[in-house]
């Protein structure tokens, strides 16, 4: 495995149902990227499974199907789904559990009495919120300091009058670790075909879980707890993993059932670290969450103030991670904030991107008529 096209990972937690909109939210941010991209799916289920809480009718129908895609929604779903979601919080709440996950909410107003309640089932840490510092120091605190702000600096909170949060940290050494001393500079070939020198680990494994076909080689390793790292290396007839993905559309989160026990592996794996951040609004609205984020969302179980929450849809849901993997093992964090945010009243204009500009004499026309601009011009860049 000296040659690479682009690596794959994934984090599965053995223990842990796994998530089918996970395949289809990486493609949908694959696809419109081709730099390195890094999400944590469960950080992202848990957060949006606790807002379908405060929604109704078609808005809640959408929000459930974007998480669980053929699911057909009964009565129960929404407890199930509550429930799922608690089962998971009990695996990572245990005692020396070497992934820690944690879910706050900050908000202007008080909660309506059942949407207070499922928070509290979620572990929810609730709070008043106040400002942009203190979403990202909550952030900051439950990534172990890895994620340091989900928010820019700058954004206003005006129109926000509650954000919903995730935050994950994972620490683990592999269970079998690789030696410093034989790391080495070896070529990666980065996507657009260039070659690079990257540290890259070395090791042979007696015996190892192992897969390889003519599309793919696999391999699982793990780490001291339930936790193992899936490399998933496309062959050389595909441009790239993308290239793979697009062709095979296959879900790469299942075929690791093909894994077996193999004996002499050897294994050449580059040390990396990602930091990665991104809105997931235009991929869920691909996954038909649509109207949450419009003006005909219906939100209206998230506030005790009927009113407030006839005027409320989602502005935006951003996720960040980071993830650092090295000789001794694997360090990750992500976090994911639902912005929940007041609709403008009227309409509203944002010049916050290039734009033209005319000054106009209304005295002043040319031979034909047409107005005459005093100045014309366009602004692309600010400081």
């Amino acid at each position: 495995m000296k040659k690479y096209l682009i690596l794959f990972f994934i984090l599965t937690i053995i223990s842990t149902q796994k998530l089918t909109f996970q395949t289809t939210m990486l493609n949908n941010l694959i696809s419109k990227s081709h730099e390195n991209v890094c999400i944590c799916p469960i950080s992202i289920y848990q957060v949006v499974s606790l807002t379908s809480n405060g929604a109704s009718g078609k808005t809640y129908e959408e929000i459930v199907k974007s998480l669980i895609p053929d699911i057909e929604i009964k009565k129960n779903t929404q407890l199930l789904l509550n429930i799922n979601n608690q089962d998971i919080l009990r695996v990572y709440n245990q005692k020396n559990n070497i992934v820690k996950m944690v879910n706050g909410i900050l908000t202007k107003h008080p909660l309506s009495k059942n949407f207070l309640y499922i928070s509290k089932k979620y572990n929810s840490f609730i709070g008043l919120l106040e400002s942009v510092k203190q979403v990202n120091s909550w952030v900051k605190e439950n990534t172990n300091g890895k994620i340091e702000k989900i928010l820019d600096e700058n954004r206003s909170l005006g129109n926000v009058e509650m954000i919903l949060l995730n935050a994950i940290y994972f620490k683990s050494n592999w269970k079998y670790k690789f030696d410093p001393k034989k790391t080495e500079l070896l070529p990666f070939t980065n996507l657009n075909k260039e070659k690079k020198n990257v540290e890259t680990m070395y090791q042979q494994f007696e015996k190892i879980m192992y897969y390889e076909d003519e599309k793919i080689k696999m391999i699982e390793l793990p780490y001291d707890d339930n936790l193992s790292m899936i490399i998933l290396l496309p062959s050389e007839k595909y441009n790239s993993i993308g290239d793979y993905i697009k062709k095979e559309k296959e879900d790469y989160t299942l075929i690791n059932n093909k894994l077996k026990e193999t004996e002499k592996v050897k294994l050449y794996l580059p040390k990396f670290k990602i930091e990665y951040s991104s809105s997931l609004k235009e991929s869920f609205k691909k996954m038909g969450m649509k109207l949450a984020f419009s003006d005909n969302a219906n939100l209206k179980k998230l506030f005790s103030d009927s009113n407030l929450s006839k005027n409320i849809y989602i502005e935006d849901i951003l996720h960040k991670t980071y993830i650092n993997v090295d000789e001794e093992g694997t360090e990750a964090a992500g976090a994911t904030a639902v912005i929940i945010s007041k609709r403008a009243m009227g309409i509203e204009m944002r010049v916050n991107h290039s734009f033209l500009y005319m000054i106009k004499d209304k005295r002043i026309m040319d031979i034909n008529g047409n107005n005459m601009m005093l100045f014309i011009g366009i602004v692309n860049n600010l400081e």
